[in-house]
């Protein structure tokens, strides 16, 4: 555990870089073989800046933001909330039922 805390010391002073991923993230707990738990994520990063657009686990989980982003040990995930109401319902008329569309 004091390892833990000399690491994260260490590793908050770095820049560390900054992903964006599409929310919500899923976290999870994984136990080593000695009983250590430690939180990781996985995310679907959309610049991540070696794997680019693709789904990441994380590294440890050093902080959790209420806004959903959270430090790791190598980089800051910030979360994108996509609106994903079908474009008919917000308009309130069936994109099909548009009467100004051509036949």
């Amino acid at each position: 555990m004091i390892a833990n805390k000399l690491l994260w010391v260490f590793n908050s002073h770095m820049t560390k870089p900054t992903v964006h991923f599409i929310a919500p993230a899923d976290f999870f707990v994984h136990t080593y073989d000695n009983d250590e738990e430690i939180e990781l994520a996985y995310v679907y990063a959309i610049d991540h800046p070696k794997l680019g657009a693709t789904n990441v686990r994380t590294s440890m989980i050093l902080n959790l933001n209420e806004d959903g982003s959270f430090e790791t040990l190598n980089t800051i995930y910030v979360p994108i909330h996509l609106d994903l109401e079908p474009l008919n319902q917000k308009h309130n008329s069936p994109i099909t039922e548009n009467p100004t569309a051509p036949v």
